[in-house]
């Protein structure tokens, strides 16, 4: 009598837990009714950098080279950045970038020998 009442207080623990006999033993949880639409990929056009005033521009039929492509490049990066100080800053950047002629943050020059 003393098990059967040790073993209903512990399934009573594990439903308070909102944990079931099955989920604790490790068996999967019931698939969902609504299961998500089938991932299906759009192509949505290639923009490519290629110097400081360059660029290409390939949306399906829409096609654009040189400096118009290039500003077209910039405002692409900046309209999918999310909140409008991370666009302000990174547009303030970009220019000062620009009109100071420096190079990229990313250019790796030097060695790669590590300091012991």
């Amino acid at each position: 009598m003393k098990a059967t009442s040790a073993s209903s207080s512990s399934a009573t623990r594990r439903r308070r837990h909102g944990r079931t006999d099955a989920s604790c033993r490790g068996s999967r949880p019931p698939r969902s009714r609504w299961a998500p639409a089938p991932f299906r990929y759009w192509h949505q056009g290639n923009l490519a950098t290629i110097g400081r005033k360059s660029a290409i521009v390939d949306f399906g039929r829409f096609h654009l080279k040189g400096f118009l492509a290039w500003l077209v490049w910039g405002a692409a990066h900046i309209y999918f950045l999310i909140g409008f100080r991370n666009r302000l800053i990174v547009m303030l950047h970009w220019i000062w970038a620009y009109v100071t002629m420096r190079q990229g943050v990313r250019l790796i020059t030097g060695s790669t020998d590590l300091p012991e």
